[in-house]
């Protein structure tokens, strides 16, 4: 028998599951299912679905920099107090900081015109170095940010400055001189404002002290303050070409890129006229729009249009919206316009030159200049110099703005390929003309004579240049390689894909998927609206709301009939019904193009036929009032319009096959990882997979598996169809609330052979061919006769397998410089493969605490005790005892302890409390406010509102909180208290400072005592990073009371509750549909007020949080209750191990 493997791979999961089938004796069975999930944050994962950037670390890298940064600028000011304290204008231990704005932008404002003391000029330097002003790398710059609103409030303040003839400290003391509390924080101006007022400070001073030559000046000037650190090449994580794995795939803006790009839409363009019929461009048409677009930006396809001489009502399609031009040229031509000479050669590639004669072209060379430019002064004056181009002209030409992306192809595949596309062939014709032959693309003996690999290799960091797919690539790569490991399932013969729309589709196309998702989702939100208000309904379904739909599309009428179809009677009534316009047994097409609601007895009658057939059957007249009815639906989409005009010859007979859509990088990549492994890999759709899951019975299958635990709880329903069948329904509940589904799938995946896809491409022949039925027959009937019943035993055996992330550190080398030119050295360090504490840092404050605190065996704050000579006669007993309390103060009673010739049994401490400044908002707890003034005003504010915190506390831009409004002072934010349980993360000296809340636990680890009572300690994953750094063991073998480690619990680990492992043999696979209904994993890990468990358990079939029922969620609040024992289960689902 042949073993398929089906594998259904989405953004957070991979389902899978592997069958042995023979076709001919048409038998079957399943040897495993499974379904392996990916952890993946809910924001990051909409973030992909919308098309969006998404890292994991690309927050903490954002952090990482601006306290790089931070530093950098503190390196500034040490190299910059050592050269003044070397030149003599200050002392060692100068105090140069002051609270005083007024003074210090006194002096700044001074310096520019009056000579000052050298003490004040350093000073005025430090001020400088502090903040030095906003400059633009060419490299970082967005396409759109010469526009920005941020930018151009810049320029604005510049502008005034050169007006005015001032400095940023004149005009900044200007503004403190009228208010003293006016805000500068967000006053951004650019670098060259700030250089400026250095200059004219420094020319000003220079005249009073001789040490002030160019070498000091380049030393303070362009070494420290506005030294500027270059960019590391990040070359290294371009992509390798997919045609020529040596070289890098060429950016977007290289003239190579440009022009290949061009032929390759031409190519592609497609035009349907209004039967649905597609054209094709001559070779004289895409020359003549070649040379257009290669001096133009882009094409409309109303500027196509007019070129191709097509009318503008015209009614026609094309599948594009702008055909996009040669950006690097015209950019350039636009920007030379006016050089006074004549610049073709500067813009135009010759195609004949080879080797490096090409590179060395005048239009690459002055791409190539533009493109690694990093410093704008600096291409100005190379193009002056090189190309010898006015002043004006060159400034145009740096600041033409290149796309900011790269391609997937290296420009010497290009060039290769490039002049067979001239020729008229597509791209995969003239790449394999060129020479390259697409591993995708292969023949059957390439294919048979493959080497398959026996372990797979995870791909490289980066190498795919998104986070999220590389991750779930990888996660495949292990699954697979499991798979052919397991002895019992084996090296797959065939293997079956079908990826989750997302991964299908490039970022543009998510971004577009996903508006139109709102918008589809605004709208049903609409129609359902009216349909309760204006229509009554109380229980609106998905179909109600197409029904909806289709009546306004059609300009709520028929268009079979021509008649009005009446509010009243759209759903009161089954007069109407919802039609397939090209009939599902001739196309398989479920979508919304391909419905239309007309009259129940009409869509009877209309059988097989198409829209069209069945109104010529109606006669010239019937048919020509359908196409005028056609033309006055505003609202209706072109390619429905196109469906209704279709006739038989039209439809399409590989429809599914154009879904496949094998030509995304993703795609290409999961086949390609596949392929190592077995010498046949296909990819199914999404469509098919939902078709055939209906079509065999296997739709309501997870309803039916969680049928009993959702009964017992009076969760079901029963609701009769129009049929009379009674079908059974779960109160708020999806399948995709059980992990199970998409094993489901992946089995269906499985079974789609490709000679069930042949058929159903095949489903277009007329509706009067002897041969339909039995086509549709055999498309739909199951892969063998017992196929549902053993789906249904499988997915009931399945545990859902997690991937682990208990990972603490990672070793990594890092490359430094060392002093002299080209000395590098290498150093390995352990990585934290997490956040080591939340992000906010709170400082500490003491209280006089009015309360006495007694001296008992849980006193731990001898040193917060307020009278000196108490604290330290605590403390000495303490260290008699070693400042254990529980011996310390344990018995006072029987042995007191005598002060001053008293029994000492109570203490008056100070109170330790962290604090943190909060922003005013609704959320504000003003309890925690420490100032009692503020405290004060904020209560006043509050009552002044009616207590109603949204509005006392919300648009104080508007309505200010006022501190001393007289003098214009504000209160925006306020020193809250925070009692939470915060670690210090720096030390001053002795004294701790900067306190954090770690609340990213690592694990629990449970101590055993030899009476059986349990310990717990909550390990942070701060001190699990701190352990492992000191070369400990990250899980501690056993407490400090000498008790051993019985287990370590982490989040996801598994459970099993209410099984004795003596009884039943939990690694028999023949038990797990047993073990399943008492197997949990861990959901959150935190303690009780007196240090014992707080666990909570969720199901492992458990998707959502909604249902907090005792089958889906325990919770532990007691070792006593803990009765379970853990095991850990691998990537297919299996218990792997007890403990």
């Amino acid at each position: 028998m042949k073993k398929v493997l089906g594998l259904d791979l989405g953004i957070s999961s991979i389902g899978w599951g592997m069958i042995a089938i023979d076709k001919d004796k048409k038998t079957g069975k399943i040897l495993d299912a499974g379904v392996h999930i990916v952890p993946i944050d809910t924001r990051d994962a909409d973030e992909f679905s919308k098309g969006n950037s998404v890292s994991a670390s690309a927050e903490r890298t954002a952090k990482r920099s601006l306290r790089r940064n931070n530093q950098r600028f503190k390196l500034r000011r040490q190299q910059l107090l050592a050269i003044m304290e070397d030149i003599g204008w200050i002392q060692s231990g100068f105090e140069w900081q002051s609270d005083d704005p007024l003074y210090i932008y006194g002096l700044r404002a001074k310096a520019a015109t009056s000579i000052i003391g050298r003490e004040e000029l350093a000073r005025v330097f430090l001020a400088l170095n502090g903040k030095r002003g906003y400059q633009s790398n060419r490299k970082a710059v967005n396409d759109d940010e010469e526009g920005t609103e941020y930018l151009e409030r810049i320029r604005e303040r510049d502008r005034e400055l050169i007006t005015r003839d001032m400095t940023i400290g004149q005009k900044h003391l200007e503004l403190l001189l009228v208010n003293r509390w006016s805000t500068l924080k967000n006053r951004t101006y650019s670098r060259s404002s700030y250089r400026a007022e250095f200059d004219r400070i420094w020319h000003t001073q220079k005249k009073a002290y001789a040490e002030m030559d160019d070498r000091l000046y380049h030393q303070i000037a362009n070494r420290t303050i506005f030294y500027q650190r270059p960019l590391k090449s990040q070359k290294g994580l371009i992509s390798k070409c997919t045609l020529e794995p040596s070289k890098r795939v060429a950016p977007k803006s290289s003239p190579v890129f440009q022009v290949f790009k061009i032929w390759q839409q031409l190519h592609n363009i497609r035009i349907k006229d209004d039967s649905g019929q597609e054209q094709f461009l001559d070779m004289k048409t895409k020359n003549r729009l070649f040379e257009i677009l290669n001096s133009k930006g882009k094409m409309t396809t109303a500027a196509l249009k007019k070129e191709l001489k097509i009318g503008r009502l015209d009614p026609v399609q094309f599948n594009f919206e702008v055909l996009e031009g040669n950006y690097t040229r015209s950019g350039l031509d636009a920007a030379l316009e006016g050089c006074g000479f004549d610049t073709y050669d500067l813009i135009t590639v010759d195609w004949t030159l080879e080797g490096n004669d090409f590179d060395k072209q005048p239009a690459m060379m002055m791409w190539h200049l533009i493109y690694s430019a990093t410093d704008q002064d600096s291409l100005i004056k190379n193009l002056q110099e090189q190309y010898k181009l006015p002043d004006l002209v060159a400034r145009k030409v740096a600041n033409v703005r290149l796309v900011n992306d790269y391609g997937s192809l290296s420009v010497k595949a290009m060039r290769r390929i490039i002049p067979y596309m001239m020729q008229g062939h597509e791209y995969d014709k003239a790449a394999e003309l060129a020479g390259y032959r697409h591993s995708l693309h292969e023949t059957r003996d390439e294919r048979d004579s493959r080497e398959l690999q026996d372990h797979i290799e995870v791909l490289k960091k980066n190498s795919l240049r998104n986070p999220t797919v590389e991750k779930i690539l990888n996660q495949l790569i292990h699954l697979l390689n499991a798979i052919i490991q397991d002895p019992a399932l084996g090296r797959p013969d065939e293997i079956r894909i079908e990826l989750a729309r997302e991964l299908k589709m490039n970022a543009k196309k998510r971004k577009d998927v996903s508006k139109r998702i709102a918008e589809n989702t605004r709208r049903n939100e609409d129609a359902a609206k009216k349909l309760r208000d204006e229509f009554g309904l109380t229980q609106i379904s998905r179909k109600d709301i197409d029904k909806y739909k289709l009546w306004k599309e059609a300009g709520m009428k028929s268009l079979y009939s021509g008649q009005p179809i009446s509010p009243a009677r759209l759903f009161t009534t089954d007069e109407y019904d919802v039609d397939h316009i090209i009939p599902q047994s001739r196309l398989f097409d479920d979508s919304f193009t391909n419905k239309i609601l007309c009259e129940s007895a009409l869509n009877r009658e209309k059988g097989n036929m198409t829209a069209w057939e069945y109104m010529a059957s109606k006669g010239e007249a019937e048919l020509r009032r359908f196409q005028q009815d056609i033309e006055a639906c505003k609202d209706m989409p072109f390619v429905k319009k196109s469906k209704l005009r279709m006739q038989a010859a039209d439809i399409p007979d590989d429809f599914i096959n154009r879904q496949l859509n094998e030509s995304q990088y993703i795609v290409k990549a999961a086949l390609q990882i596949a392929r190592k492994i077995s010498t046949m890999v296909t990819s199914t759709t999404g469509s098919v997979t939902s078709t055939l899951r209906n079509e065999w019975g296997l739709a309501h299958m997870m309803q039916e598996l969680n049928h009993k635990k959702y009964e017992e709880l009076d969760m079901v329903t029963w609701k009769e169809t129009k049929g009379g069948k009674r079908i059974m329904k779960i109160e708020d509940w999806s399948k995709r609330d059980d992990h199970r589904h998409h094993a489901i799938d992946a089995l269906v995946v499985a079974a789609t052979s490709q000679s069930i896809i042949q058929r159903l491409n095949t489903l277009n022949a007329r509706a009067d061919d002897p041969q339909q039925k039995r086509i549709r027959e055999k498309a739909f009937e199951e892969p063998w006769p017992a196929f549902r019943s053993d789906v249904k035993s499988a997915v009931s055996r399945i545990l859902i397998s997690f991937k682990g992330k208990n990972k603490v550190t990672t070793w990594n080398t890092n490359r430094y410089k060392k002093k002299g030119k080209g000395h590098y050295g290498t150093q390995r360090t352990q990585t934290p493969r997490g956040q080591l504490h939340l992000e906010t840092v709170y400082g500490q404050m003491k209280w006089y605490d009015p309360n006495l605190t007694p001296l008992d065996k849980r006193f731990t704050n001898a040193h917060l005790i307020v009278d000196p000579d108490v604290r330290r006669f605590v403390l000495a007993h303490l260290q008699s005892h070693e400042m254990d309390s529980a011996r310390a103060f344990g018995n006072l009673k029987k042995n007191p302890l005598i002060y001053n010739g008293k029994p000492l049994t109570e203490v008056r401490c100070w109170k330790e409390q962290f604090t943190i400044r909060k922003a005013i908002g609704p959320d504000l707890k003003l309890e925690k406010v420490v100032d009692p003034k503020i405290h004060n005003i904020l209560q006043e504010r509050l009552y002044d509102f009616g207590g109603d915190k949204k509005k006392a506390f919300s648009d104080l831009e508007n309505n200010p909180i006022w501190l001393n409004q007289a003098k214009g002072i504000e209160i925006k934010s306020v020193k809250v208290i925070d009692n939470g349980d915060l670690i210090p993360l720096h030390h001053n000296g002795r004294k701790p400072i900067d306190y954090v809340y770690t609340r990213n636990n690592h694990h629990a680890a449970v101590f055993k005592g030899p009476d059986g009572e349990r310990k717990l300690e909550m390990v942070s994953f701060m001190e699990a990073v701190e352990r492992r750094r000191q070369g400990f063991p990250v899980y501690a073998s056993q407490n400090d009371l000498g008790w051993p480690l019985e287990y370590a619990l982490h989040i996801n680990d598994y459970f099993i509750f209410d099984l004795d492992p003596n009884e039943v043999n939990i690694f028999d696979p023949s038990n797990r549909e047993l073990i399943s209904d008492h197997l949990f994993r861990v959901q959150k890990l935190t303690t009780t007020a007196s240090g014992g468990p707080d666990f909570v358990f969720r199901h492992h079939l458990e998707t959502t949080l909604k249902r907090e029922t005792e089958f889906a969620f325990k919770r532990i609040t007691s070792f006593k209750n803990l009765t379970g024992f853990k095991v850990k289960i691998n990537r297919l689902g299996h218990i792997a191990q007890i403990g």
